[in-house]
């Protein structure tokens, strides 16, 4: 008799040849037996599928399915849909686990209120394998009565970036937006109807933990490394610059319409993080057209879109609201602080400046 399976493990497969042999080794070789390894392949192109259907053949708990393109949203919800075990776990298909890591998130998954279980993310932006291994592992209970607002607020920015914000408690939590690092007991998604919005094709990872967390009675962090993100070349710069605009758009209305369905209190706490995340999306948009502007030209094509983006009624309430002193560094602040002014162009043309000085220092 099989045994039911402890975790459903959801792969989105899109073009992953080089990577998805390593990313679907790290889960088969888990302490945990107990799994259901689901792979959804996207509409593949190269061998992902191919290879996919190989490793099958080598692991009984495999489960492959195809569907044309749809993207990763509509992949991970066919997941969903598909997974029987009392957790659920996400895992990109060019990303690895680390061992034992569905081990260290179960171990707290037999608290009666435990409804989301969170481990670290190992990746180049914040500390390296060899610091993650000799930290010290903690295991940390947040009562959603009590941090509900932070953790929404913790979907959209940064706590450890924006220490000053957050309850004291929260100040060395990751980013908590990803679905990644995490196992979501089955019966609380089924219960909140999340689903990933296919629509958007920016933050509706956020989207969705703010939909999860709307319902969830509390959430567990471990402080140990259990999944490896890979930065891959060029991804910094996926897709034209000019769609980043209606993308940054499409989230800006798609979480308004969010905070109004889950009800969140227009406290001072939640405007705060909001303000920081939308405020934190018009310096990336002048970070990205000041990267890529190569003449007047394009400065004043910019300026419009930054100016149409940043005088939107949510980003100029934002604007308004923020106070400099909330912001973590002086760059930050300075770029905060032309932005209040409404100087689109000086901001584009500082990042710019920023950049390829930058750049060539990295060059030296």
């Amino acid at each position: 008799m099989e045994k039911q399976a402890k975790v459903s493990i959801i792969v989105p497969v899109y073009n992953a040849e080089d990577y998805i042999k390593k990313c679907i080794g790290s889960i088969c070789t888990q302490s945990v037996s107990e799994l259901q390894i689901i792979l959804v392949d996207d509409g593949s192109t190269d061998n992902s599928l191919e290879i996919c259907r190989q490793l099958q053949k080598n692991d009984n708990r495999i489960e492959v399915f195809h569907q044309e393109n749809q993207g990763a949203s509509a992949a991970r919800n066919k997941g969903m849909q598909l997974a029987n075990a009392e957790w659920v776990m996400f895992v990109d298909s060019d990303d690895w686990l680390e061992e034992n890591a569905v081990q260290t998130l179960c171990e707290e998954a037999s608290h009666a209120d435990s409804d989301i279980i969170m481990g670290m993310i190992v990746n180049n932006y914040s500390f390296s394998d060899e610091d993650a291994a000799v930290m010290k592992k903690k295991v940390y209970r947040y009562d959603m009565a009590k941090y509900r607002v932070a953790f929404w607020g913790g979907c959209t920015i940064e706590p450890q970036v924006f220490a000053s914000v957050f309850p004291e408690k929260m100040k060395h939590l990751p980013f908590l937006g990803s679905p990644c690092a995490k196992i979501y007991r089955r019966e609380l998604l089924q219960k909140s109807n999340a689903a990933f919005l296919d629509n958007i094709h920016y933050g509706e990872d956020t989207l969705f933990n703010m939909e999860v967390l709307s319902m969830a009675r509390s959430v567990y962090y471990v402080s140990a490394p259990v999944y490896h993100y890979r930065m891959r070349a060029g991804s910094l710069s996926t897709g034209k610059i000019e769609d980043k605009y209606k993308q940054y758009m499409d989230y800006v209305k798609e979480s308004e319409n969010s905070i109004r369905r889950l009800r969140i209190p227009q406290s001072e706490e939640f405007l705060t993080y909001r303000s920081l995340d939308l405020v934190q999306m018009i310096w990336e948009l002048a970070e990205m057209y000041g990267m890529a502007m190569k003449s007047l030209q394009e400065l004043s094509s910019y300026k419009r879109l930054l100016k149409s983006f940043s005088e939107n009624m949510a980003c100029k309430k934002a604007m308004d609201h923020l106070k400099l002193e909330q912001l973590p560094d002086k760059k930050h602040k300075l770029m905060v602080a032309v932005l209040k002014r409404r100087m689109y162009a000086v901001s584009i043309c500082a990042c710019g400046l920023f950049y390829k000085v930058f750049a060539s220092k990295k060059r030296i």
